[in-house]
């Protein structure tokens, strides 16, 4: 019987791009009963029969970033306001705005746009591939991984003390902290964030993904 289960049983193929996804893609004990494959950002195409965790449209989906808010919005999910480099000259914008790009990731390329000669300096380079969005200077961060059954892991991105830069959090300037942490300062509506990010999961058409959100006091 041990014999037929080792045979009937597969590696999980994790498919990502970040190096701290190694520890996932190293581990002997991630199994299936079926060929399976979890895409952590990747859109790397997986076999005929493949169980797959997160679709390659899925990934797209979110990996552009202006394309996520624009479905956030389609969608009715509680977002801050974006604008994309046509529509930042042509609306009446509330400063400051957060410069960030399609595709990246920990908080890479973000810029913070204080006033209207800061974004004509940003506009005059001629990139395309940015968007700008209306900063939000709520007071905490979590990041909230969530799938349709809930919310199944948490954490609070704190400040460390002597960080200079405060008006983002990300690992250069935070330390990590647990639920199990009194620091952890749960917010009051935390089932009604866990709500909002499974319906953002369900309109970007992903099986389980993490959501950064701010909360004011």
């Amino acid at each position: 019987q041990q014999e037929t289960m080792r045979k009937n049983s597969h590696y999980t193929r994790v498919r990502s791009r970040h190096d701290t996804h190694d520890i996932l893609r190293k581990n002997p004990a991630l199994k299936f009963s079926m060929p399976s494959i979890v895409r952590l950002g990747s859109v790397t195409q997986g076999r005929p029969g493949d169980i797959e965790i997160n679709t390659v449209e899925g990934v797209q989906n979110c990996s552009n970033k202006l394309k996520m808010k624009e479905i956030f919005q389609a969608k009715d999910i509680i977002s801050p306001k974006f604008f994309s480099v046509d529509e930042v000259t042509k609306k009446k914008v509330r400063f400051p705005l957060v410069k960030k790009l399609f595709f990246r990731s920990r908080g890479q390329g973000m810029e913070l746009i204080k006033d209207a000669k800061q974004l004509q300096a940003v506009l005059a380079t001629g990139r395309k591939d940015i968007y700008f969005e209306e900063y939000f200077s709520g007071s905490r961060e979590y990041r909230l991984h969530v799938s349709e059954l809930g919310c199944f892991y948490s954490c609070r991105k704190l400040r460390k003390a002597g960080a200079k830069q405060r008006w983002f959090f990300n690992n250069s300037n935070c330390t990590w902290i647990l639920e199990d942490n009194k620091l952890y300062n749960k917010p009051a509506n935390f089932n009604e964030i866990v709500k909002e990010c499974q319906k953002a999961l369900k309109a970007l058409g992903l099986d389980f993904a993490a959501f950064d959100v701010r909360v004011a006091k």
